[in-house]
């Protein structure tokens, strides 16, 4: 599917190199200093994207959405481009999720949730674009890989972890609930691994987001730079591409221990209510179990119900469809007064003590969690339409 190129990018695509010419070496990241909080280099046969919102770990606006999302839809028509290399610059963080403070300060200033609704439509539409780009899209995870960060690497088809990456979907915790297509991808992944992941908003660090099917590839951070190197030289094939990061690869990383705990995992997650969930959690007597539940007890009760629905949804959902979904659950969660606390406490205050409209899951009416279901207005945003839940 094919979208219209959404603002006219302030950039330009650097000139196109000919067989004949020299290697050109990649370029290094750009100077943290710069105000442009996205650029892009066109270096062989590859286009090398860097985010450079360094000092709030790379998180991304709309503005830097915009522009990615043109210029991945240029790369896919321009001959000469086979591969998009997406990394984060700063050292810390290849994207830490999207800037939903702004969204709540704008909610705060203006009264309204324009900007979030514009938010949303656009970063989601971007997410699907990498899902089904025909391009090599390659996502070095070398940092922070969190919320907005995860839709801009799961979706793609070379995802790159390294010793420094730490994933996660933190969204319940803030009020909102783990989008950018993961009630697509996570239910796909091994076992109830994604639901946990989900509800608790668990980090997964280094060579276990390998394991968990989350990287496609497991390479030390130093190794990097040769990689994508590399893969400037490369003809479009995808074998490639994979060749060159398997050179590099680990194909068996030490795990970090985490992934021994998937047995409790799929025994608790595979419940039928989150309530129920947590009965379980108790009910194992381990430590690990009981870790969980005060986790989900700080969590906002409202996300977790709506959470869990849609990442068992989303197991039976077209990746279009999981979007849709995602983007009415977005519209509503907009409206909900939790979303805003929950930034408010995290991001703003950082008080870390959010007051959630329900003390606990149980608290939490079936009639809410559907209603964020339902349809809103001007919600078309891609073909086909979600069905009814």
């Amino acid at each position: 599917m094919r979208y219209g190129v959404l603002r006219r990018p302030r950039f330009a695509f650097y000139r196109m190199m000919s067989s004949s010419e020299t290697k050109i070496p990649v370029l290094p990241l750009p100077d943290p200093k710069s105000d442009e909080e996205i650029t892009f280099v066109r270096n062989g046969g590859g286009l090398f994207v860097t985010l450079n919102r360094p000092k709030a770990l790379n998180s991304l606006t709309t503005d830097m959405i915009d522009r990615l999302y043109a210029n991945l839809k240029k790369a896919e028509d321009l001959a000469g481009v086979y591969h998009v290399v997406v990394r984060g610059a700063g050292g810390k963080a290849y994207c830490a999720g999207g800037d939903v403070k702004a969204l709540t300060l704008a909610k705060q200033k203006d009264g309204n949730t324009q900007m979030g609704q514009t938010f949303f439509r656009r970063e989601y539409r971007m997410n699907h674009l990498i899902a089904t780009m025909q391009k090599n899209y390659v996502a070095v995870m070398d940092g922070i890989t969190m919320g907005g960060g995860v839709g801009i690497s799961l979706p793609g088809r070379f995802r790159i972890a390294t010793e420094n990456t730490v994933w996660a979907m933190p969204e319940t915790a803030i009020g909102l609930f783990p989008d950018v297509g993961a009630s697509y991808f996570l239910p796909r992944l091994k076992g109830q691994l994604g639901v946990y992941l989900a509800l608790t908003g668990a980090s997964l660090k280094g060579a276990d987001v390998f394991h968990a099917g989350i990287a496609t590839h497991f390479v030390p951070s130093h190794l990097i730079p040769t990689i994508l190197d590399r893969i400037q030289e490369l003809q479009p094939d995808p074998g490639s591409v994979n060749y060159a990061i398997r050179e590099r690869h680990y194909p068996e990383p030490p795990s970090q221990g985490f992934l021994a705990m998937q047995p409790v995992i799929d025994q608790c997650f595979s419940k039928s209510s989150v309530e129920a969930i947590i009965d379980e959690l108790k009910s194992t007597g381990t430590q690990f179990g009981q870790a969980v539940v005060d986790k989900l007890e700080q969590m906002c009760p409202l996300s977790l119900k709506v959470a869990f629905k849609a990442i068992r949804a989303g197991k039976h959902l077209s990746l279009e469809q999981c979007f849709q979904m995602e983007y009415r659950l977005a519209r509503h969660f907009l409206d909900s007064p939790d979303f805003y606390e929950g930034v408010r406490a995290a991001l703003i205050d950082k008080d870390k003590r959010p007051k959630w409209q329900h003390a606990r899951v149980s608290d939490v009416p079936e009639s809410l969690v559907t209603s964020f279901f339902g349809q809103v207005d001007n919600e078309l945003l891609l073909q086909p339409p979600v069905p009814r839940l």
